[in-house]
């Protein structure tokens, strides 16, 4: 296994998924905890017309800068997934509208806009197009040391915040009542929590795409609280449950066509990293189910 970690060509795939779920496990606990999964879900689908139009530009003003256009990559998904949480968070408190049909009106508006543009994109410039469809679906075997380094930093940010934040969540989620009496800032730290869920999201459209990112903010949470009921080992497990279903995801996803004589057609691993996570959820499912 330590060729995954050696390789040059397993090396920035493999390292670069697992900072992606390690950020998403530690920011799904906060939404799982909030009980708004779908949030997730709608964010991750608000990011892809950023995505697109950020391909666009970088294609036309970066041709040959690919870390310039990383970066405005990373930023015009970042910028499109806030606006998304704005649009939600004006619905829901301006228009009285419930958070539900908030929620599936943003996700079916962006992501149509995004589809949209793409559409016409895969008539007119077929290179943007493939582009953009590496978002869409995720292909962390393209990834190279400069995404490894670019996600690095951003895991770093998500896991800095939660560190620093950590004891006003733990009184806002689990005593919401006294954090009113105390007058804490509710609203500042709840919207600190959706900016780090819009980044957690940016760092892992690469890898899993966005039709798959709502399952890996999911999935480690969900095995996480099986086994914890202390915010802190909550962070914990999840943050490992995702890190091991990146590192595993990335192995079968080369094993599994070495075992049946393919070693040239390796497996897609976002996909297969949720399968593992999941996989691992239902395993935890089963094993606390037993043990009580």
């Amino acid at each position: 296994m330590l060729e995954f970690f050696t390789d040059p060509v397993l090396r920035a795939p493999t390292i670069g998924t697992m900072l992606m779920c390690l950020s998403a496990g530690i920011i799904g606990c906060l939404v799982f905890l909030q009980r708004r999964s779908l949030v997730g879900e709608a964010l991750s689908h608000a990011t892809y017309p950023g995505v697109v139009l950020s391909v666009v530009f970088a294609a036309i003003f970066l041709p040959f800068s690919e870390d310039g256009a990383a970066l405005l990559i990373l930023l015009g998904a970042f910028l499109s997934g806030l606006l998304g949480l704005a649009v939600i968070s004006h619905m829901e408190k301006r228009l009285k509208i419930s958070s539900d049909a908030a929620l599936c009106f943003v996700l079916s508006i962006f992501f149509g806009v995004g589809v949209l543009i793409a559409s016409r994109l895969q008539v007119t410039h077929a290179l943007w197009f493939r582009q953009i469809q590496i978002f869409l679906f995720g292909q962390a075997a393209t990834m190279v040391d400069l995404h490894v380094i670019l996600y690095a930093v951003l895991a770093l940010v998500i896991v800095a915040a939660i560190v620093l934040l950590f004891r006003y969540l733990e009184i806002l989620y689990f005593d919401p009542e006294y954090a009113k009496a105390v007058g804490m800032t509710t609203s500042l730290i709840y919207g600190v929590v959706y900016c780090l869920l819009v980044l957690a999201i940016v760092i892992g459209m690469r890898s899993v795409g966005v039709v798959l990112m709502s399952g890996m903010l999911i999935a480690p949470a969900v095995a996480a609280r099986q086994w914890s009921k202390k915010l802190g080992s909550f962070f914990i497990l999840s943050a490992l449950f995702g890190m091991v279903s990146g590192f595993i995801g990335n192995v079968l996803s080369v094993w599994i066509p070495r075992w049946v004589g393919q070693p040239n057609l390796p497996l897609a691993t976002g996909p297969m990293i949720i399968l593992v996570a999941t996989t691992l959820c239902l395993i935890s499912f089963l094993l606390k189910r037993r043990r009580a």
